[in-house]
């Protein structure tokens, strides 16, 4: 991972098809195996953790600290051969496993104005709008999705949508 940080002119270009390049440049350089990937993934939270530290330092210095919202998330997570083998690093969005869908979602509300907390019921990355939204008394229009996470959970039974494509580039949901 530091020899990709310090030359990164060996990483492939952004782009088209950047993905499938991406997955040929890990195997003609001898990296597309469980180990490496996993260093790099890791490489690169660490890279992102850092980065976040920074801006949080900043906003620090500035003192705007305690007047701004912070949200961290992810989109989908990865997995590294867990599942009998099966293809890693580079597969996200054509299964359902766990640790695609189960992601981060930190909110950090200015002025800690919102009492930390946990929420055990099941959230969806659709609930942030609405959250935000929410927060800073803005009218959430009826076609936005998601519950607002400053509200109690509703009574009604919600439902999560996830969605992959399998190789076949068909589109797949899972609720």
């Amino acid at each position: 991972v530091r020899y990709f940080m310090a030359n990164p002119h060996k990483l492939p270009n952004q782009g088209p098809r950047l993905t499938m390049r991406y997955g040929l440049f890990l195997r003609d350089n001898n990296l597309f195996n469980v180990r490496d990937c996993m260093d790099m993934y890791d490489g690169g939270i660490r890279y992102v953790d850092e980065y976040i530290g920074r801006l949080i330092e900043k906003t620090k210095q500035l003192g705007i600290y305690n007047n701004l919202m912070f949200v961290v998330l992810s989109d989908h997570g990865e997995h590294f051969a867990e599942h009998n083998g099966m293809p890693f690093y580079n597969w996200h969005g054509k299964d359902y496993y766990e640790e695609y869908i189960k992601v981060p979602l930190i909110i950090k509300y200015p002025q800690q104005v919102v009492r930390p907390a946990r929420r055990k019921e099941v959230v969806s990355l659709i609930d942030v709008l609405p959250t935000i939204l929410d927060f800073y008394d803005v009218t959430i229009p009826e076609c936005v999705q998601g519950d607002s996470l400053l509200k109690p959970p509703a009574k009604r039974k919600k439902y999560i949508v996830s969605e992959a494509v399998s190789q076949s580039y068909e589109e797949l949901k899972m609720i």
